[in-house]
């Protein structure tokens, strides 16, 4: 079985600029976790099974996320598929908590690869 490719495609590019702009509303608002709901993210996985597009599907859009799947996920038609998860700083954290608890490779292998982009 081979892990699935994760390719960050969209990030925040100015957290500075946002910043400035809470700033301005108010300095109360300059807080870490305004900004993590202000940094968009865009992932690509590919070759990912269809239990884990599922599972990705169900834990991003409880936070209120979004994952773009394939039609025929939701037929069972893919064996496996490519898909998009989109979603803030803020959710996609949230979402890799809960990753991390599964004790699964994979799913331990995707958030790490999230994670790291967070740092760039």
């Amino acid at each position: 079985m081979r892990l699935p490719t994760l390719r960050l495609l969209s990030s925040p590019t100015n957290a500075a600029a946002l910043r400035a702009e809470l700033a301005q509303i108010s300095p109360q608002a300059v807080l870490p976790e305004n900004i993590e709901k202000g940094s968009f993210y865009i992932f690509r996985l590919d070759y990912a099974s269809t239990p884990l597009a599922r599972f990705l599907f169900q834990e991003l859009t409880m936070e209120g996320g979004h994952v773009v799947l394939a039609p025929g996920i939701y037929h069972g038609d893919e064996k496996e598929t490519n898909l998009l998860l989109m979603g803030t700083r803020y959710q996609l954290r949230r979402m890799l908590s809960r990753l991390r608890t599964q004790r699964d490779a994979v799913l331990d292998h995707l958030a790490e690869e999230i994670a790291k982009s967070f740092e760039v």
